[in-house]
């Protein structure tokens, strides 16, 4: 059975070390483990040894690059068949590479500049735009009433 991301992937600023110890075999022992791994946002895979074979309890992935996203998937290979987990992981920012509390998982659009945080910069803009409209249409209506003559309210 697959582990939890936590538990299988640690992250560093050029490597992730895969806790291969992890995996459970559920009664069948586990063989050998085939790896591939790639850039979250490309599409070709790259494949690291053709296995891995058991016992093992950890392997390496090195020469990554610093602060960026991957996506590692991992075969199983026991007696039963195949089991397959993808985990997905950010390399850690060179100058967090000797920090344990340097979290390496769920940092998404924090580390993205205002102005290229979409998810900050759209709900801003679009409340930016309501607020002039409104304050556009409040100052059109009292002008309006201003120069009504009879008193009467048009908008």
């Amino acid at each position: 059975m697959s582990p939890q991301e936590s538990a299988f992937v640690q992250p560093n600023s050029t490597s992730v070390s895969l806790n291969l110890a992890a995996w459970q075999s559920g009664g069948c022992p586990i063989r050998h483990f085939a790896l591939q791994y790639r850039p979250k946002y490309q599409n070709q895979w790259t494949a690291l040894p053709d296995k891995l074979d058991m016992p093992r309890d950890a392997f390496v992935v090195r020469h990554l690059s610093p602060d960026r996203e991957y996506v590692v998937m991992v075969t199983a290979h026991s007696e039963a068949g195949l089991t397959q987990g993808e985990y997905s992981f950010k390399t850690l920012h060179a100058s967090q590479a000797g920090s344990p509390s340097s979290p390496a998982f769920g940092k998404r659009e924090t580390d993205l500049p205002f102005y290229k945080n979409f998810a900050l910069v759209i709900p801003v803009a679009a409340s930016s735009l309501v607020l002039v409209i409104v304050i556009f249409i409040v100052g059109v209506c009292l002008r309006r009433h201003s120069l009504d003559r009879r008193g009467h309210l048009l908008c």
